[in-house]
C-alpha cells in the first residue's frame, strides 16, 4: 500500500511540475573549480576573480547584467536616468533584507559607495565611478565621504554625476557596487570580508563554510526575499592550486570548466555540453621604445606585406585568421573590417619613412616575441620573408612559453610583439582601452592623445548613434595609424556537466553565474 502511494505521489509530482521532479534535492549541490584561493570576501577592497566569483553568489547589488551584456534591475524595483544624463534614481524592491534578518536600505548602497572611495579603505576598483560628484575629491582626502554624489531618498538610492558616463549602469553590476551594513561592519572591526562569520549576505546564497586553500560551501540564503527563485541548494567553489581542473571535470567531480581546446575537442558529448566563444584577437605590435617604430609609414610598411598570410597558415579549429581587431563574438562589433587600405606599395612606404627618420633608428635586425606555438611559428616564418624581400630586414623571432613570454612582453623585451587582445567585458570600448596612455596593458607604450580623447567622449556618451560614431572613429584611427595587425582569433571553450541547466557564461570577463542554476536529474 505504502509503494502504490509513493508511485502516485511521484506521479502526480511530475504532472504538476513540482521542482522536485525537475531535479534531486539528494544531488543539487552545484560544483566549480577557481584558479586560485580567494584572498579576502570584502566588496569594497576585493581586487582577485576568485573572490569577485564567490561574491557575485552572496550578494546582489541595485542591477545585473545578462548574458549578451544588457542590464535588468535586481535589488532595485526600477530606475530613471535625467535627460542630462547626470542623475540615476533606484527605488529599491520592498521586503529585501541580510542574512541576519536586518532590512536591507538605500543606507547600505550610499555606506558602500562612501566606503569606495574614502581614503582608509584602500580600495582599487573605484575607476568606473569617478563619474560620481566629489568622487576624486574624497578619494583624494580633500572631501568627506559624506560629501559623495550617492544618497538615500527614504529607500530610493540618488547617484548625482559630475559628468555623464553611458557605461554608469554596467558599472553598477560590478562587485564594488555591493551594499555594506554599516552596524555588522564597524562591529567586525576590521575584520570584514576576512572569514565567513565577518561578513553578511543579501544574496540567493550565504557561505556556510570557508576553508582556505580547499574549499567556499555556500547553502541557500533562508532569509532571502524570493526563495521560490533559487533552484540549487547550495554551490562548492574549490580552490585547491594543485586540482586538476580538467579531469576533475570529466570524472564529476565538477559540473563546469573551460578547457584548452586540445582536451575540449575530445570530450564526450553525450555526456558534456560545449559552448564556444571568439573571445580573443591575437595581434602583431611594434613597440614605441624602438623609435623607428613611432613612424606611422614604417608601421604601415611592415604591416602591408602581411595582408593574407595567416591564411596561407594551417591552424587548429580554434584560430581563425583575423581580419579586424574586435573578435567576432564581442556584442556591439560592427566591423567588417579593420584592415586598413592603403594607396601605396610597401616598398614606396617603407622608403617614404626611412626620409623622416634617422635611418640608425631602426635595427637591421629584429626579434619578435611569439608565444611558443606552431601556428605563430608559421605565421612568422612567411613574415620574416616579406620583411627580407621587401626591406632587406632580417627578422628573428623569439618564442617563449607561458610565465617566459609574460614577463618578457609586459617588461618591453622585443621589437615587435605577437600578443593577445582579450575584452574584459561585452563592448568594443574593453580592447580600444587597452591602448589607451593611461592602460597598464599598453605593452606597446603607443601614446596618442587623439586616441585618448576618443575614448573620454566614448565614456561620456550616453547617445547610442553617437557612441557607435566614436567607436568607429577609434577603430578607423588604430588601423590607419597600423598600432597593430590583427593575425589570428580565438575560441574559448566553456564545457558543462549536461545536467547542468541554467548556467550563465559571461565569456568576456571569464565570469561564471550559477545562482539561477540547478541540476535537471530527469532520466
Amino acid at each position: 500500500m505504502k509503494k502504490t502511494f509513493s508511485l502516485v505521489l511521484a506521479v502526480l509530482c511530475c504532472l504538476t511540475g513540482l521542482s522536485s521532479c525537475r531535479f534531486s534535492k539528494k544531488d543539487n549541490i552545484l560544483r566549480y573549480d577557481l584558479a586560485s584561493d580567494p584572498r579576502n570576501l570584502d566588496p569594497q577592497t576585493v581586487t582577485d576573480n576568485a573572490g569577485k566569483t564567490v561574491l557575485k553568489h552572496v550578494f546582489e547589488g541595485l542591477v545585473a547584467k545578462n548574458e549578451d551584456g544588457s542590464i535588468h534591475t535586481v535589488c532595485a524595483e526600477n530606475y530613471t536616468v535625467s535627460e542630462d544624463g547626470l542623475s540615476y534614481t533606484f527605488p529599491l524592491k520592498k521586503a529585501l533584507t541580510w542574512s541576519n534578518g536586518d532590512p536591507l536600505t538605500a543606507d547600505d548602497f550610499v555606506f558602500a559607495f562612501q566606503r569606495l572611495f574614502s581614503p582608509e579603505t584602500s580600495a582599487h576598483d573605484y575607476a568606473s565611478f569617478l563619474c560620481i560628484k566629489n568622487a576624486e575629491e574624497v578619494l583624494d582626502g580633500k572631501a568627506a565621504p559624506s560629501d559623495l554624489g550617492v544618497r538615500a531618498d527614504g529607500n530610493t538610492v540618488v547617484f548625482e554625476l559630475s559628468y555623464r558616463n553611458q557605461d554608469f549602469l554596467r558599472a553598477l553590476t560590478e562587485v564594488s557596487a555591493f551594499p555594506c551594513n554599516r552596524k555588522f561592519f564597524e562591529e567586525s572591526r576590521g575584520k570584514y570580508g576576512s572569514d565567513a562569520s565577518f561578513l553578511l549576505y543579501n544574496g540567493k546564497f550565504v557561505i556556510s563554510d570557508w576553508q582556505k586553500g580547499k574549499y567556499v560551501s555556500l547553502r541557500q540564503n533562508r532569509k532571502y526575499y524570493a526563495p521560490d527563485t533559487v533552484l540549487s541548494d547550495g554551490i562548492n567553489f574549490y580552490t585547491a592550486a594543485d586540482n586538476d581542473i580538467s579531469q576533475r571535470l570529466l570524472d564529476g567531480t565538477t559540473d563546469l570548466a573551460v578547457l584548452p581546446w586540445e582536451i575540449a575537442s575530445n570530450v564526450d558529448t553525450e555526456k558534456f555540453n560545449i559552448r564556444e566563444f571568439y573571445t580573443t584577437t591575437w595581434v602583431l605590435g611594434f613597440n614605441q621604445n624602438v623609435s623607428a617604430f613611432r613612424n606611422t609609414a614604417i608601421r604601415q610598411a611592415f604591416t602591408l606585406p602581411l595582408n593574407n598570410i595567416n591564411a596561407q597558415v594551417e591552424c587548429r579549429a580554434d584560430f581563425l585568421p583575423a581580419n579586424g581587431i574586435l573578435p567576432p563574438d564581442l556584442s556591439q562589433n560592427k566591423s567588417k573590417t579593420n584592415l586598413p587600405i592603403l594607396q601605396s606599395d610597401a616598398q614606396t612606404l617603407f622608403s617614404s619613412g626611412m626620409k623622416e627618420i634617422a635611418p640608425e633608428t631602426l635595427p637591421q635586425k629584429l626579434t619578435v616575441l611569439i608565444p611558443d606555438r606552431q601556428e605563430f611559428k608559421l605565421f612568422m616564418t612567411f613574415a620574416q620573408k616579406a620583411w627580407m624581400d621587401n626591406f632587406g630586414i632580417a627578422v628573428n623571432f623569439r618564442a617563449l612559453e607561458n610565465s617566459d613570454y609574460d614577463s618578457a612582453l609586459k617588461s618591453g623585451d622585443f621589437d615587435l610583439a605577437l600578443f593577445p587582445l582579450t575584452a574584459e567585458s561585452n563592448s568594443p570600448s574593453s580592447i580600444y582601452s587597452l591602448f589607451s596612455s593611461q592602460s597598464s596593458a599598453n605593452y606597446l607604450h603607443w601614446e596618442s592623445p587623439d586616441f585618448d580623447s576618443i575614448l573620454q567622449k566614448i565614456g561620456a556618451s550616453t547617445d547610442s548613434k553617437e557612441k557607435e560614431a566614436l567607436l568607429s572613429d577609434a577603430e578607423k584611427l588604430l588601423t590607419e595609424e597600423a598600432v597593430v595587425f590583427p593575425v589570428f582569433y580565438q575560441k574559448s571553450f566553456y564545457v558543462l556537466n549536461k545536467r547542468l541547466e541554467n548556467a550563465g557564461i559571461s565569456p568576456f570577463d571569464s565570469a561564471i553565474d550559477l545562482t539561477n542554476a540547478y541540476k535537471n536529474n530527469r532520466t
